[in-house]
């Protein structure tokens, strides 16, 4: 489905939103790596090698669903939907990291 131009770079906050998606991912994320300490929404934006392991480590995630579907181990259905999580969890640690700056 294509984008509506006429809306703002995608400025959709409603239910299942992009933005209320990436919302509940990072509750998701939060709750699964806190009961260890590991939640990066308990982390100061200059905590820099946590930060850089998680967003990069989530980077590889979606570059190895890419070379899934190249080397055909995933159709097209399920690599749009592979894809799409974890863009959505690369999303979810770059902006609470965006956060973590603004709360300096």
């Amino acid at each position: 489905m294509a984008r509506n131009p006429d809306v703002f770079l995608g400025w959709d906050t409603g239910p299942d939103s992009t933005y209320e998606n990436i919302h509940a991912e990072r509750i998701r994320a939060h709750e699964l790596h806190d009961t260890h300490g590991g939640s990066m929404e308990r982390k100061t934006w200059d905590e820099l090698r946590e930060w850089v392991n998680v967003t990069v480590e989530e980077v590889g995630e979606v570059s190895k669903a890419i070379n899934e579907y190249r080397n055909g181990n995933l159709t097209a259905e399920e690599f749009k939907a592979e894809l799409r999580k974890e863009v959505l969890q690369c999303a979810a640690m770059y902006t609470a990291w965006l956060e973590a700056l603004e709360d300096d």
